[in-house]
């Protein structure tokens, strides 16, 4: 898994509309501490587990709105079922996700 160490400065906006519409992505959001938060952490070792094709993980700081956000990058169609994973074993109360990008077929 590739992840970038130090947080970028970035807005929600901006980041949204930079994401690429040929792949999904769940973006987990968190107010800003420091940029080993333990939760953000924890969140990635979950990942890791799921065994889930991760393209690309970035933490971004959104100054303005004070937040860390984990974005990560997977094959089409997996929000979903990245999403449904993270709800079963679930998340500290402070990690909000949201999901984008192409949905799987039904």
């Amino acid at each position: 898994m590739i992840m970038s160490v130090k947080p970028v400065s970035s807005s929600f906006e901006r980041i949204r509309k930079g994401l690429d519409p040929a792949y999904s992505y769940v973006i987990f959001e968190k107010a800003a501490g420091s940029c080993e938060d333990p939760e953000l952490r924890e969140v990635v070792r979950a990942l890791e587990r799921l065994n889930a094709s991760i393209h690309r993980t970035e933490i971004f700081r959104d100054d303005a709105g004070k937040k860390l956000l984990l974005v990560v990058k997977f094959d089409p169609g997996r929000a979903d079922e990245i999403m449904l994973e993270f709800v079963s074993i679930g998340l500290p109360d402070d990690v909000t996700f949201y999901a984008y990008g192409s949905r799987s077929p039904e």
